[in-house]
C-alpha cells in the first residue's frame, strides 16, 4: 500500500475512533479491526479488516500511488475519501519546523503526517511517512529559546515496531541544524535519542 496511504489510514482512524467521525470506515469498530472477534455466539464472528482494505486502496488511487511510492504533491489527496464521506477535511502543508503548529493540532487531539528520513541521521533521503503524536521541546537555558523538539510517532509498521521519539535540532538562530552531530551523548530515558532528517509536515483538520 505504501506509508502514506497507511498513515492517511491511522489518521482517520484516530478521528473515527475518538473525534467523533463516524461515517468514516462505514462506521466500524476499529479497535476489533486486527483480528477476528468473537461475539455472543460461537456463529458471529466479526472481522473488519476487509473494510480497512478498502478505505487504504481507494486513499492509494486517490494519491496516485504506485509501487508503494506517492509523491508528496499528492498526498493532500488523502482528503479526498473523507470529504466523499461527507466531512470537510483540511489539510495544512508545513514543514516539521513549524513545531508551534504542530503542537497546537496535537494538543487538540489531531495527529499529523511526517515526512522523514527512516534512519537517523542529520542528511538521508526522505523515504517514509509517519504519525506523530505527541511533542515535546527542549530549551537552551541562557535564552530560553527552543533547543530540540522530539515528536513521537507511530512508524506504521504494527506491533512489530512500536512507537518511539524522532528529534529535530534547533540552532541559536531558532532554525533546524542539518548539521548537528547525532551522536551527541544525550539520552533520553536511558536511550540514545534518534535524530532524524525531516522535512513535509501535513496538518490535518476533519469537521
Amino acid at each position: 500500500m505504501g506509508c502514506a496511504v497507511i498513515g492517511w489510514a491511522e489518521v482517520y482512524a484516530y478521528w473515527k475512533q475518538y473525534n467523533g467521525a463516524s461515517r468514516l470506515f462505514d462506521g466500524i469498530d476499529l479497535f476489533y479491526g486486527r483480528n477476528w472477534h468473537y461475539e455472543g455466539s460461537q456463529e458471529n464472528y466479526i472481522d473488519n479488516r476487509g473494510e480497512v482494505y478498502r478505505v487504504m486502496s481507494t486513499i492509494r488511487c486517490d494519491m496516485q500511488t504506485k509501487n508503494g511510492a506517492t509523491y508528496v504533491g499528492f498526498i493532500p489527496d488523502g482528503k479526498k475519501y473523507g470529504q466523499n464521506k461527507g466531512y470537510t477535511v483540511d489539510v495544512k502543508w508545513l514543514t516539521s519546523w513549524y513545531y508551534n503548529d504542530i503542537r497546537d493540532y496535537i494538543k487538540n487531539n489531531k495527529p499529523v503526517l511526517l515526512h522523514v528520513a527512516s534512519a537517523p541521521g542529520t542528511t538521508g533521503v526522505y523515504n517514509h511517512i509517519v504519525v506523530i503524536e505527541a511533542v515535546k521541546r527542549r530549551y537552551w537555558t541562557n535564552t530560553g529559546d527552543v533547543l530540540e523538539v522530539g515528536y513521537e510517532i507511530n512508524p506504521g509498521h504494527g506491533d512489530n515496531a512500536p512507537k518511539k521519539w524522532m528529534y529535530l535540532f534547533i540552532d541559536t538562530a531558532n532554525k533546524p541544524n542539518e548539521n548537528y552531530d547525532p551522536n551527541r551523548p544525550i539520552e533520553d530515558n536511558g536511550r540514545p535519542k534518534e535524530w532524524h532528517y525531516m522535512w513535509d509536515a501535513y496538518l490535518i483538520d476533519i469537521r
